[in-house]
């Protein structure tokens, strides 16, 4: 027995020195290791707009992702698309200035030797047709205006292009100052559509230009993002999101919904949660309609109601972000307070109330709005509901009578 213990005991210390000697080593190992410093040899274009692909080029980069930050001007890259030895591919960000381009690799920094020129993103504030009809309406020939800044002064530079609801529509650029653009629409012009103008390859899309004599669906001119498949504004594949191009008041809460039934998602109408964040929260988008008659359709497929307070309204407002709260007038429908806009405030063109109450199949709800000139209108929702509860919608559309 005793040879036992002794032989056993002789094994356990044998190992355990070995695991020290072991662990040493590593230690030793990794605190003697360095990591090369980079090198950057080229940048590749030497100039571009913000949202563009900067290729930096080099060696001893490593092909660690995570190990990498790169400064344009100070301001820090959020989009690393890859990483290898001697590339890194990174894009330009919000705020870039002019300047070198620092690299951090691990614990090394270094900068080009070359200066990177970030271009001025050109923007457009205006579109407006010298059509008798208005700003917005354009039919053959007509001339168009485009003001804004950063165009640059070069005609052959520019181009622009009306994306159109049947066809895309190529205009002939007439005259290029760094604050305007005109433009002149072909002879055979016949459509409607959304003004897209591209800067030395940098594109920007501006307001629509209609057909006076256009009629039905217009939605795609208006709004983005407002039917199946809904497109993501977050990074996140879970079932909730938030939706690309609406904007929401810090009390909203997920506007997307990808439920299992539903796989090219849905908007989702909804209140925040915890407190202080179910009170008239907003999810909007803004819009510049020409006169005319307008019917807004919405598809909702789901409508519920967990008891409590609810409101869920869709309104056209005139003005910029400025959906009215809705009122704490209430009445009780299906079991759930509703409220409502009582009185309707007059900014208020046009509303309709999702009623409370689940349904199998999926309901339209409309409103109609006139306008008899051209109109800046916020189109969206308010709400005021228990977090629960919930509207959800698969399509809107927009017709012009």
């Amino acid at each position: 027995m005793k040879h036992i213990v002794k032989y056993s005991l002789k094994w356990c210390l044998a190992i355990t020195f070995s695991l020290l000697c072991f662990a040493c080593e590593k230690d030793a190992n990794f605190k003697e290791y360095a990591y090369p410093v980079p090198e950057i040899t080229g940048i590749y274009p030497a100039s571009g707009y913000v949202g563009s692909q900067v290729a930096i080029l080099g060696k001893d980069f490593g092909d660690q992702i995570e190990a990498v930050k790169v400064t344009f001007g100070g301001m820090e890259a959020q989009k690393i698309f890859s990483c290898t030895d001697g590339r890194i591919i990174v894009e330009l960000p919000d705020g870039a200035q002019t300047g070198k381009i620092g690299l951090k690799v691990w614990n090394h920094t270094v900068e080009s030797s070359d200066t990177y020129t970030v271009i001025p993103t050109p923007v457009i504030s205006s579109i407006k047709s010298l059509n008798s009809a208005g700003d917005l309406f354009a039919t053959a020939n007509d001339e168009v205006v485009i003001t804004g800044n950063n165009f640059g002064d070069a005609v052959e530079n520019v181009s622009v292009v009306i994306k159109g609801l049947q066809k895309d529509v190529q205009a002939n650029v007439v005259a290029v100052t760094n604050e305007e653009i005109k433009f002149k629409l072909p002879a055979d012009y016949d459509e409607s559509g959304t003004v897209v103008i591209n800067v030395g390859g940098y594109e920007v899309e501006g307001s629509a230009l209609i057909n006076p004599a256009a009629t039905g669906d217009v939605t795609a001119l208006f709004l983005k993002n407002y039917k199946q498949p809904f497109l993501r504004g977050d990074v996140s594949d879970g079932e909730w999101g938030t939706a690309l191009y609406w904007l929401a008041s810090d009390g909203f809460g997920s506007s997307l919904q990808f439920p299992e039934a539903y796989p090219d998602g849905l908007l989702a109408i909804q209140s925040g949660w915890g407190q202080g964040k179910k009170e008239n929260a907003k999810l909007y988008q803004l819009a510049t309609l020409p006169p005319g008659t307008y019917t807004f359709t919405l598809r909702v497929v789901e409508n519920t109601s967990s008891g409590g307070r609810y409101g869920a309204v869709f309104a056209v407002v005139e003005g910029e972000g400025v959906i009215p709260n809705l009122n704490k007038e209430q009445q009780n429908v299906e079991g759930a307070k509703q409220w409502t806009y009582n009185p309707v405030p007059a900014e208020v063109l046009g509303w309709r109330q999702v009623t409370a109450g689940s349904f199998s199949e999926p309901v339209d709800y409309q409103c109609e709005v006139t306008l008899t000139q051209t109109t800046s209108v916020t189109i969206g929702f308010a709400t005021m509901m228990n977090g629960s509860s919930n509207v959800k919608i698969s399509n809107i559309k927009i017709e012009r009578n």
